[in-house]
């Protein structure tokens, strides 16, 4: 049985460790290291968002960190562990987190080289409506 609970202030670096394997895992280009990501999660946690801890059997499998003051509600960050995915876990927490919200309408950002996280949320439904395009030398 998969549930979502609000995370506490002493789940900090949990979910700041969680981050790093977002980071990691969607190959993104931020080095921050695991005290910064902590020190970023307590930023997020003590201003405009709001976390989730991803629950499987009482196991955490995962968080979402979410902005609920804006519309549409900004689903910042969501990560499942490795070794729980591709068991549903997933799709039951984001469902869990639109009831807990009552959202009709929730963005998030992709980064266009991942291609596991593009095929989740449009299996959820989600439809591009932009890209964000980058010049570097």
């Amino acid at each position: 049985m998969t549930y979502i609970k609000n995370a506490a202030k002493t789940d900090v670096p949990l979910l700041a460790r969680m981050n790093k394997g977002l980071i990691d895992d969607e190959k993104s280009e931020n080095e921050m290291t695991l005290r910064e990501l902590e020190e970023r999660m307590h930023d997020f946690v003590d201003g405009p968002y709001q976390a989730f801890l991803i629950l499987d059997e009482n196991r955490v499998a995962g968080y979402m960190l979410v902005r609920t003051d804006t519309t549409p509600v900004y689903l910042r960050q969501f990560y499942i562990e490795r070794h729980f995915r591709r068991r549903g876990i997933g799709t039951a927490a984001f469902s869990r987190l639109r009831s807990v919200l009552a959202a009709d309408i929730i963005d998030v950002d992709v980064l266009t080289n991942n291609a596991c996280g593009k095929a989740f949320w449009k299996s959820l439904g989600f439809l591009p409506i932009s890209i964000q395009m980058r010049f570097s030398e």
